[in-house]
């Protein structure tokens, strides 16, 4: 039963069921508003814990692979460079099409923020929309460090959480090279880490049914004009996140020396894999044995740049975050200036680095950016969760195929061992 509840068409199944008991049934909220809010208290009780252990172990690996610095450094510089490529991108492409403005212009959206949000939105007679006072990236930057570890944890200060988790694992990379101290606590981590993503994964269980209740809870009060609104949208990033895949799957060809096609048969398992789980590091197998075995790249180099690089940038989900956060600024009509935008680039690589391999958790690390930009997100996380599943496949691919361009880049032709023939 379970696992039939983990198949991705299983949670396409029940996000058609919702739409459909929405639309058929608009008092449905009466019987799913608890065991909706029980299911995502379950789930974020997790999720805080796991960005924690996961941000300070990839931090800790960083400062393990010192002995292939060079490689590593420059895999760390690729990785870094395309992510602002893609967040610019995802920028750009957004404010281009302007789709928060067109959303925001729809009647039932100001009906919805003024029937449901007021008490996070100021309402006024003459502008219905209007957003949080910004907090601004001065006072942002100075709460960033937390004064209190405890108080980030329990307010769920995501941001708070990651910095605190980056310079832990900074202090425990330096004992873990010869302390007994360092290699107990890296130990110690692993295993809380092992323990939250046992607790999420039971939740993401039975994701299909947290799925439904959420979505019939959330949606009951969205009319079906406001949810197709946002097919340019997604259309928008499935388009641009094929793009960046595409072409790293050239990069890997040309590096490998082997034709476009062939590099798409060889890696065509591992598209497949991810594609159809969303979940990144199910193809560190499948991508190692294809590009060591069928392309001919060093299996050592590869298994020592690929799982790290999974670990700390996650392509898909910057370019996301990205359009995301110009959507809700486009929908608040909140105008963005220069330091806004580079905090938009800053933010969406942060969150991205915390963001687990499943989509639709991952929203509420949005905060990370809208918070200093006074930017309300609850309307948000009910517009998004309603198209996410449809995203997600994508975004997985391109941030596994722009991992594996990077390593392919990061390698070099001296530490392959292909022979053109």
């Amino acid at each position: 039963m379970l696992k039939v509840l983990k198949k991705p068409s299983s949670v396409m199944i029940s996000i058609i069921l919702a739409l459909v008991v929405v639309y058929f049934a608009k008092d449905a909220k009466a019987y799913t508003e608890i065991p909706a809010k029980l299911y995502l208290s379950f789930l974020q009780m997790g999720i805080t814990p796991l960005i924690f252990t996961s941000v300070s172990l990839a931090i800790i690996n960083i400062f393990q692979k010192n002995k292939n610095g060079k490689m590593v450094k420059s895999y760390v510089y690729i990785l870094l460079i395309g992510a602002i490529l893609v967040s610019v991108a995802g920028i750009i492409l957004s404010l281009l099409t302007d789709a928060g403005a067109v959303v925001a212009a729809k009647k039932e959206i100001k009906e919805l923020i003024e029937a449901n949000f007021s008490n996070v939105i100021e309402i006024t007679k003459n502008d219905p929309i209007e957003a949080l006072a910004k907090v601004g990236i001065k006072k942002f930057l100075q709460d960033l460090i937390p004064s209190n570890i405890f108080a980030a944890f329990s307010n769920g200060r995501v941001d708070q959480v990651i910095i605190f988790a980056i310079v832990s694992g900074a202090a425990m990379g330096f004992f873990s090279r010869n302390q007994a101290l360092g290699t107990t606590y890296h130990i110690s981590l692993k295993n809380i880490n092992m323990i939250f993503k046992k607790i999420v994964d039971w939740a993401l269980s039975i994701l299909p049914l947290g799925v439904f209740f959420v979505l019939v809870t959330q949606l009951s009060n969205i009319s079906w004009p406001i949810i197709l609104s946002l097919t340019n949208f997604v259309l928008m990033n499935v388009a641009l996140l094929s793009v960046f895949t595409l072409i790293s799957a050239l990069v890997i060809a040309v590096k490998s020396q082997m034709g476009i096609f062939r590099t798409l048969g060889c890696l065509k398992e591992s598209a497949l894999i991810a594609f159809t789980t969303g979940n990144s590091f199910a193809v560190l197998t499948p991508l190692s044995e294809s590009m060591s075995e069928e392309l001919e790249f060093d299996r050592q180099s590869i298994d020592l740049l690929f799982p790290l690089g999974l670990g700390i940038v996650r392509f898909g989900t910057i370019l996301y975050f990205s359009c995301l956060i110009i959507f809700l600024a486009q929908l608040y009509n909140v105008p963005l200036g220069i330091a806004d935008y580079f905090l938009v680039v800053f933010g969406s690589i942060t969150a991205a680095s915390a963001a687990s391999s499943t989509g639709i958790v991952n929203l509420k690390l949005l905060s990370i950016m809208a918070i200093p930009l006074g930017l309300p997100i609850e309307l948000g996380l009910v517009l998004f969760a309603a198209v996410d599943t449809f995203v997600d496949p994508f975004r997985t691919l391109c941030t596994v195929f722009m991992n594996a361009g990077g390593a392919a880049l990061a390698i070099g032709h001296k530490d392959m061992h292909h022979v053109k023939k």
